[in-house]
């Protein structure tokens, strides 16, 4: 569970007091899967995300404005997220409280809410929901929320874009949204099984040409007939890199970039990941440090096999930061 022990409000109302005039209202919807194996001995762990929204060049939260000396916040709150979502509203009407708040923050003339995505989608028609779903879509093309979407108008954002980066996609991430978790650690200082959860970092695959050349995987531009559907397809599944300058020793990785290959390319076509960087050796020039005690279990056929590596590649000229790891359960598609 996020947030089991919050400080913060549940309510609204009663976290605004007596403040008065507009607010600027960030709709903090998130998700918490478990999607990774660090061990084969630890079960799956999990990781936070949250939706985010390209306004004008800038990757911010849903938000809208609301007066709130005139205590209509419930109305507002319900009439925005049905855009959003854009859901139609002519079979069922949306009731007051239909969206669930489970937490306040007020920050000067802002506020942070906070509603978990699988509340909302409960409230969707969907081929595996019709019976129990309220809500049809009006474009049942912005579902999934993937980057291999290309219809999709939201994206899943990770705690390393919003805090550390402060960049998704190549672009800003609204200072306003950072604000809060900085103001707050413990809305990304998570633990599970009484134990803490380091965030995952976010990563963009690589794949490699026959003449050794690394780029990232993209996803195929959309075509202009809107129905096709090659359009969310990508160029290329996620492979193993075997020419990098540490093969010899660790051989075949699952290859990452930390940031896009390449400032002229169109990064609304880049598929990003996050991983676990599970008992990273670091491997920079001649230094190597990390990684834990390497024994007899730790090599098959004299290749080292630590989970995770960090190295720099040269890659068109420039020394460029990569993650190698051994294992897809390290790692999930945003």
């Amino acid at each position: 569970m996020y947030l089991p022990d919050s400080p913060f409000h549940t309510d609204f109302e009663q976290a605004i007091g007596d403040a008065d005039g507009t607010f600027r209202i960030y709709v903090c919807i998130y998700s918490m899967p478990y999607a990774f194996t660090l061990d084969s001995a630890v079960s799956a762990i999990p990781y936070l995300r949250f939706i985010a929204i390209n306004v004008d060049n800038v990757y911010t939260f849903p938000s809208f404005d609301c007066d709130v000396s005139e205590h209509n916040f419930d109305t507002k709150y319900v009439n925005y997220m049905m855009n959003l979502f854009d859901l139609n509203v002519t079979e069922n009407p949306p009731q007051s409280g239909i969206f669930p708040v489970e937490h306040v923050i007020i920050r000067e003339k802002t506020s942070l809410v906070f509603c978990p995505v699988d509340a909302i989608m409960s409230l969707i028609k969907t081929p595996d929901n019709e019976e129990n779903g309220k809500f049809s879509m009006n474009n049942p093309n912005l579902f999934p929320i993937e980057d291999r979407n290309p219809y999709a108008t939201m994206k899943w954002s990770v705690v390393d874009e919003i805090v550390y980066e402060k960049r998704m996609l190549g672009m800003p991430f609204d200072s306003e949204v950072t604000a809060f978790f900085l103001e707050h650690d413990s809305l990304y200082n998570i633990s599970y099984d009484e134990v803490y959860i380091d965030f995952p970092f976010c990563v963009y695959p690589v794949k490699e040409s026959d003449d050794g050349t690394y780029t990232n995987v993209l996803r195929n531009p959309v075509a202009a007939d809107a129905k096709n559907e090659e359009g969310a397809l990508i160029e290329n599944g996620l492979v193993q890199i075997h020419n990098y300058n540490e093969n010899e020793t660790y051989g075949s990785r699952y290859g990452f970039t930390y940031r896009p290959i390449g400032d002229e390319l169109d990064l609304s076509l880049h598929i990003r990941y996050v991983i676990y960087t599970h008992r990273t050796k670091y491997v920079i020039g001649d230094q190597q440090s990390g990684g834990g005690e390497e024994d007899e279990e730790d090599t098959e056929f004299g290749k080292l096999l630590i989970p995770t590596i960090y190295f720099r590649q040269d890659i068109n000229g420039t020394p460029t930061q990569m993650w190698g790891i051994q294992s897809l359960t390290q790692c999930t598609e945003l």
